[in-house]
């Protein structure tokens, strides 16, 4: 329901308990580390901060320059969990433990050296077997060969190839023999291909090949273990094909064996190098000196006396200092970190997919969580539907982890929709089974539509005041008195609102007179807000451009303002016309059903019926709801500059 407060955190050690410190950092998974030098030439919060404890201090700090090259181990453990066939878990209870990352690196190396020539071995035993079986396949072609195999290869003066052709290729060979000086036999068929014996000259053999393969001429090779008659060699090949079976199969119990004995090693190396890798790239961004290191970041203030205790255990030489990051806002930005409650909470990847919220920015995931919610059910009232949203929210929650979020959205929508069908009285679209609580969209159009306006600016009025309340904290008054969407803009607002119920209604509620009067005192006060705030805030100049551009932009500004006040509040008519096109576009359905005439065909028909609203209108809903949450909302409060809160942790490469 906040942003929660940040604290820089600085850090002061000597360099031998640096890993010790880096390794608790990152497995407490709270802190947002912070580069000790941003750019060139600007120097950053920790060395404005050690500067401050000792001058001329900062002159002798460098950065880190010993980088760990990890990228062969990686290689080789990326290797060993190939041949292992396993995906191993990012495990802290193993990273805590007292394995070092330079017994895992050995123990790397070393199960890589055996397994690699293991697998070699059952690689290239297992490429002799195909090619066996691949001639054994194709030997049935050749049995025929009045001949001895030793012979063809003991020819002295010519050469010979085995192979076969596709059948539409055989033509092609019959007009080619006037241009081939070799000896062509066919000796078998399939269903596919002809298979046929050339013998040539050796001496012409780049001519005879180039033939063959403008052919797609493709070679059966013959084992050198084989000779004799080729009908006579398949049980000797048979007797091969046995013995590599067995050989690989002896093969793959050893890699099994080895992967039992060293698979668990394998894991806590794999957690170590993680480990590693982010200690690395912790360093790349901390500052030194010959005996001493800096690291600087930002923390929860709720969690800094944890990570405290935590740092001073690993040594107690270590000084742990922290400055509130309100102190520190003006010449840097805090990382934002979200807190919201469980009912609100998967709402903050939709405040994340339109910017995060600024640390001295109020959180708008509550606010939109309850609108969006109210918006999806009032335009998606359906208990059963509503039910079959929440039901698969719950199955994606339990089936995937990263998509768990954005599960939980939809099954508050679910609820939501479950909610409002029950006060309109429909259950996967029937308008007559339950009672409704509270109106039936069909039979009050005039009404619904009209709530559904009144409800928006409702909507718009609590985002003008967030954006009051933001400027507030913001200090700026420019924007929260003066600007459109500040409380100038607010009572242009209301008044615009009362001109127009005025004269719906025909109820004076304010005179015409002082109504114009007030609305051109509001429209100047908006178009002078720059000059006016920089005269407040006792600023110089007070125009940051042009005075003429600036009032011709400022002239274009009051147009846009009217034009989107009236369009917001008017956008939100949609929620009704989703309401009653809900129920319209059920009632087509349930019209086809009646027309079919029978019970089964007419179930078909609501059952289909109920899987296109909900697949295709639930997904319309669902868009339009975050429309008007990011474009009428949104643009009137929230801003979304942060930098999310991001701390180390020990996690999967990305």
């Amino acid at each position: 329901m906040s942003v929660e407060k940040m604290d820089m955190m600085t850090v002061v050690g000597p360099v031998e308990s640096m890993d010790g410190v880096l390794k608790r950092i990152v497995l407490l998974e709270k802190v947002h580390i912070d580069s000790f030098a941003r750019s060139t030439g600007e120097m950053s919060l920790t060395l404005e901060m050690i500067e401050g404890e000792q001058e001329g201090m900062s002159a002798m700090v460098t950065s880190y320059s010993d980088q760990l090259d990890m990228s062969d181990l990686e290689k080789k453990l990326d290797v060993i969990l190939n041949r292992f066939a396993i995906s191993p878990l990012v495990d802290k209870s193993v990273a805590r433990g007292d394995h070092s990352f330079r017994r895992s690196s050995i123990e790397i190396d070393w199960i890589y050296s055996r397994i690699e020539p293991l697998h070699n071995e059952i690689k290239e035993r297992e490429e002799r077997l195909q090619s066996l079986l691949e001639f054994k396949e194709n030997i049935k072609y050749i049995t025929g060969m009045n001949i001895q195999i030793e012979q063809l290869r003991n020819m002295r003066y010519f050469s010979y190839r085995v192979g076969t052709l596709s059948k539409d290729k055989r033509i092609k060979l019959k007009e080619s023999y006037e241009s081939i000086s070799a000896a062509i036999f066919h000796i078998g068929s399939s269903e596919m291909e002809e298979v046929y014996l050339v013998v040539y000259p050796s001496d012409i053999e780049v001519e005879t090949s180039n033939i063959l393969k403008s052919l797609n001429f493709h070679d059966i090779e013959v084992p050198v273990q084989i000779s004799g008659r080729p009908e006579k060699a398949l049980s000797s090949l048979d007797n091969m094909i046995g013995n590599l079976n067995m050989e690989i199969f002896n093969l793959n119990e050893e890699m099994k064996t080895f992967k039992q004995e060293y698979v668990q090693d394998v894991i806590i190396s794999y957690n170590m190098l993680l480990l590693q890798r982010q200690m690395e790239r912790i360093k790349m961004k901390m500052a030194y000196t010959k005996n001493f290191f800096m690291l600087s970041g930002w923390v929860p203030s709720r969690d800094k006396k944890e990570i405290q205790r935590l740092i001073e255990e690993a040594d107690q030489r270590c000084i742990v200092t922290f400055k509130e990051g309100c102190q520190l806002q003006k010449r840097t930005r805090p990382p934002t970190k979200l807190r919201n409650n469980w009912l609100t909470k998967p709402f903050e990847n939709l405040v994340k997919l339109y910017g995060v919220p600024s640390y001295d920015e109020l959180d708008p995931t509550s606010f939109l969580g309850i609108t969006y919610m109210m918006l999806f059910g009032a335009m998606f009232g359906d208990v059963g539907q509503g039910g079959v949203l929440l039901l698969a929210g719950l199955y994606i929650m339990k089936k995937s982890s990263k998509l768990r979020a954005y599960a939980g959205i939809l099954t508050r929508l679910g609820i939501s929709s479950m909610v409002f069908g029950f006060l309109y009285g429909s259950i996967f679209g029937f308008e007559h089974i339950l009672p409704a609580l509270f109106i039936r969209p069909i039979e009050n159009i005039d009404f619904v539509l009209l709530s559904s306006v009144v409800f928006g600016v409702v909507l718009l009025l609590l985002s003008f005041g967030y954006n009051i309340a933001n400027s507030i904290r913001q200090r700026d008054i420019k924007e929260g008195v003066f600007g459109r969407n500040g409380a100038v803009g607010l009572m242009f607002y209301i008044l615009l609102l009362v001109t127009i119920v005025q004269y719906f209604v025909g109820f004076e509620v304010v005179n015409i007179a002082y109504g114009i009067t007030a609305a051109a005192v509001l429209i100047i006060l908006m178009v002078l807000r720059e000059p006016l705030s920089n005269l407040i805030m006792k600023k110089r100049p007070l125009y940051d451009e042009g005075v003429s551009e600036y009032y011709i932009e400022s002239g274009f500004d009051i147009v846009e303002t009217l034009l989107s006040m009236v369009s917001n509040t008017i956008s939100f008519i949609r929620v009704g016309a989703f309401a009653l096109n809900h129920v319209g576009l059920f009632l087509a359905f349930l019209t086809m059903a009646r027309l079919i005439g029978n019970v089964a065909g007419s179930a078909l028909v609501i059952i289909v019926g109920n899987v296109i609203i909900i697949a295709l209108e639930g997904l319309i809903v669902l868009i339009q709801g975050l429309r008007l949450e990011y474009y009428e909302l949104f643009s009137k409060y929230f801003k979304g500059e942060g930098v999310e809160f991001a701390p180390v942790k020990l996690e999967k490469a990305k």
